[in-house]
């Protein structure tokens, strides 16, 4: 009782941060440890382009959500991660929400006023599962690059499979209709075929 009580006054005056957030390892091994500071114990190493859940952050160190296995409170350094930018989320005025089934990716384009670009376009680059704040239905997925040492968006995923699950964080080649939509600055891929990348 005494631990959340404390967490939550951290939250409420500024030092911890309430939402997740999600960063990439920008070295190429980062220690987890169980204290924020460089002599606490390594509960496990992550390797350059994995992606973490900042849960809070409080001076040269976030608080991560645990990696898998993990039940103690796990910290990265500040500097060794970089965070993954948000698509803006769209917005519907047109009244209350209801519990209405999941749109596809078709309705998901109409609905943002996405226009088709290129009808065949291939991308290549990381997979990545955006957090639930962060997507939409039909839009759970974003394709990594690496730009000067450091992971950015090439362009969002348009399409829901359970393929994709098995696939996250690994080396892909997707294929399908490039779009454009107000408001994102990135390309909207409507997915035709998306494969693991065949080790060279």
């Amino acid at each position: 009782m005494k631990k959340w009580l404390v967490l939550s006054l951290l939250c409420a005056c500024g030092v911890l941060g309430a939402a997740e957030v999600s960063y990439s390892v920008n070295v190429s091994v980062l220690n987890v440890r169980s204290a924020p500071n460089t002599t606490s114990e390594v509960l496990a190493r992550m390797r350059r382009g994995q992606i973490v859940q900042v849960l809070a952050t409080s001076g040269d160190w976030h608080e991560i959500k645990p990696p898998e296995g993990i039940e103690k409170r796990c910290y990265i350094a500040k500097s060794m991660v970089v965070a993954v930018p948000a698509p803006k989320k769209v917005d519907n005025k047109s009244g209350p929400e209801k519990e209405d089934a999941p749109l596809n990716a078709a309705d998901v384009l109409k609905r943002m006023n996405a226009k088709l670009v290129k009808e065949s376009v291939t991308v290549r680059g990381r997979l990545f599962q955006l957090g639930k704040d962060d997507a939409l239905p039909g839009i759970s997925f974003a394709i990594l690059k690496t730009v000067e040492d450091k992971y950015v968006i090439d362009c969002f995923v348009a399409g829901e499979g359970a393929a994709f699950a098995k696939m996250i964080d690994k080396d892909v080649v997707l294929v399908g209709e490039s779009y454009e939509a107000p408001d994102w600055k990135k390309p909207i891929v409507r997915v035709k075929s998306l494969k693991i990348q065949e080790a060279k």
